[in-house]
């Protein structure tokens, strides 16, 4: 099981003096260059210059009830990883910085901007610690949800981590019965995968899949063959449909038809909405495959040359300075 224990999981955090990442596709991507474009211009803004600031974080909300059934699956899957493992080490390990941050957003006192940019999307709050060689950190928020809303929020989170019933978790995830309605014809001809490809597309998809079914993924990519069961993708239903739109279009899938396709995802895969275990439909998955008509905003791969690459998400570090206080620095 991958450490977690460096990550907040519930910002995205920029420090200053990174390079920006460059996926202007991404929404807070523009956000990101439009504040920072206006911190260093506005004269308004003098006072709170991006060398005067520790990072710039963008906050996130996971559904509680979503949320619960990930901290379900994450203990499931520590307990596969060490048995022995007790309820302190599974947070220490998964949560330690979470928790940090959270209860750190939970305490500060924030201050709004004044006058934002217009047009950027996001509300935005600072903290201010003159203590600091680097006294502020800016906040963007998703009106309308303000701070409190947040704090309110974060709370929960918290509260739901440190009252784990770590020991009491046995529930399972059980697929919805298939919908025969869902299911269109008999597929004529299976996508056969280049032989070159299945492992890069396979490393970069099998985190959204458990580890029970990773072996059975692998093995469809590889040779087609039916899982025992649907596969379950537990992501964005689009990122997946995206994925294979873009596989059979710079022919990495061969030997069918985009309809055989469209098809061929019903049969072997469902998707996590709303908490629940949902299966594909076919009109759904035909207006992202045939007909783009539902482009999807955060693609897993891009495919420049024929060569497949994953898009890269924002990823975070500990670094602790010499005054051992503890920040994240974004990794390119």
């Amino acid at each position: 099981m991958d450490y977690l224990g460096n990550r907040n999981l519930f910002t995205s955090e920029f420090i200053i003096g990174c390079e920006l990442p460059i996926n202007e596709e991404f929404e807070f991507v523009k956000a990101l260059n439009h504040w920072l474009k206006f911190k260093d211009n506005d004269r308004e803004m003098r006072n709170f210059r991006s060398e005067r600031t520790q990072y710039i974080a963008f906050l996130h909300i996971i559904e509680l009830k979503v949320f619960k059934e990930i901290l379900n699956d994450l203990v499931k899957i520590y307990k596969k990883s060490y048995p022995f493992g007790e309820k302190r080490d599974f947070i220490k390990h998964t949560f330690y910085n979470t928790l940090y941050a959270l209860e750190n957003i939970i305490d500060w006192n924030f201050t709004y901007y004044f006058s934002p940019p217009p047009g950027i999307g996001y509300d935005i709050c600072y903290y201010f610690e003159d203590k600091f060689k680097y006294p502020i950190i800016d906040f963007l928020l998703e009106p309308p949800k303000d701070i409190d809303y947040y704090k309110q929020y974060y709370k929960k989170i918290v509260e739901l981590i440190n009252n784990l019933d770590f020991d009491g978790i046995n529930s399972v995830i059980t697929p919805q019965p298939t919908n025969p309605e869902t299911e269109k014809e008999t597929i004529e001809s299976k996508p056969v995968f280049i032989s070159e490809a299945v492992q890069t597309v396979f490393e970069i998809i099998k985190d959204f899949f458990s580890y029970e079914q990773q072996a059975e993924l692998k093995q469809l990519l590889e040779t087609g063959t039916v899982p025992s069961k649907k596969l379950l993708f537990m992501g964005n239903s689009n990122r997946l449909t995206d994925t294979f739109k873009k596989l059979i279009e710079h022919d990495i899938i061969t030997c069918c038809q985009k309809q055989d396709l469209i098809k061929w995802v019903i049969s072997n895969f469902t998707f996590i909405y709303r908490n629940q275990v949902k299966a594909f439909k076919y009109d759904t998955v035909e207006k992202t495959i045939s007909r783009n008509d539902n482009p999807c905003k955060s693609p897993l791969i891009v495919i420049k040359h024929g060569q497949i690459q994953k898009v890269e998400e924002p990823r975070t570090k500990i670094i602790v300075n010499s005054r051992n206080f503890m920040r994240l620095q974004y990794l390119n």
